[in-house]
């Protein structure tokens, strides 16, 4: 079931797609990724920041180049560092309160300190990537997975140690134009998907069944409360049923960006 508001006039067109981890995410971007046209009025992350396409007179770099569109690899290199240090001259706030957060040494992320770090990488890199597409973007609609709404750091289980830091992340926040909510109806399916999949991420290693079905029960919590603030403010949410057909979920969302 999806809402159906009207989008905010807002400079920012990026569309986040979020959701628990083990819910589909990254395989649903990347079948999106694969049914791309360039006449769609939306585009997804690597085929804006692409580099273009190069000469055939640099005949190695062309093949390359090519290669990757026919076995559609990614073809986005990795960022520069200035787009990083652009986005926080122009979001200041924002990245002094993301920096308190990592810094505050009472604070966990999912239990263990050490991921601050790996949260602060994780970060910066995001900080570039917003700034790349604001920068390159065309006027279409920018389809990226896990952004800023998409942050272990903000994962709580209790509401008393969240709104307070939901709010403040949510006024300084760029906020996406749109979110694509793939959400965990069935909590035991993801943590089955959890225990069979190849990527494990570092959070996850060595947890029982209760405890990856807490985590999932605490990023539902989390990601429930922050569309729910989302809709407050007139942004579009459309959610998925993660459990169902990806081939399905596929198709709908393609409805959804074409339509936009």
């Amino acid at each position: 079931m999806e809402d159906t508001m009207t989008l905010p006039n807002a400079t920012n067109r990026i569309i986040e797609i979020i959701g628990p981890p083990g819910v589909g995410k990254s395989t649903l971007y990347k079948m999106l990724c694969e049914s791309w046209q360039p006449d769609q009025t939306w585009i997804y992350q690597d085929a804006l920041l692409a580099s273009p396409k190069p000469s055939i007179s640099n005949f190695t770099k062309w093949v390359e180049f090519n290669y990757r569109i026919l076995t559609k690899k990614k073809r986005a290199k990795s960022i520069p560092v200035d787009f990083g240090l652009r986005f926080i001259n122009t979001h200041s706030q924002f990245a002094d309160l993301c920096w308190r957060i990592l810094n505050n040494k009472s604070s966990r992320i999912n239990g263990h300190l050490d991921q601050r770090y790996r949260s602060a990488y994780f970060l910066f890199a995001d900080f570039c990537r917003y700034q790349a597409i604001k920068e390159k973007m065309n006027g279409r609609y920018c389809v990226i997975d896990e952004g800023f709404l998409q942050k272990s750091f903000l994962v709580k289980d209790q509401v008393s140690d969240f709104s307070e830091l939901l709010e403040d992340y949510l006024s300084l926040a760029p906020l996406p134009h749109a979110t694509i909510y793939i959400e965990a109806t069935d909590e035991l399916i993801i943590k089955e998907r959890l225990r069979i999949r190849d990527k494990v991420i570092a959070s996850h290693l060595g947890k029982s069944d209760h405890e990856l079905l807490e985590d999932i029960s605490n990023w539902k919590f989390t990601l429930d409360l922050i569309t729910n603030k989302l809709i407050e403010q007139d942004t579009l949410v459309f959610r998925v049923d993660g459990t169902k057909k990806l081939e399905d979920n596929v198709q709908r969302i393609l409805k959804f960006l074409n339509e936009l």
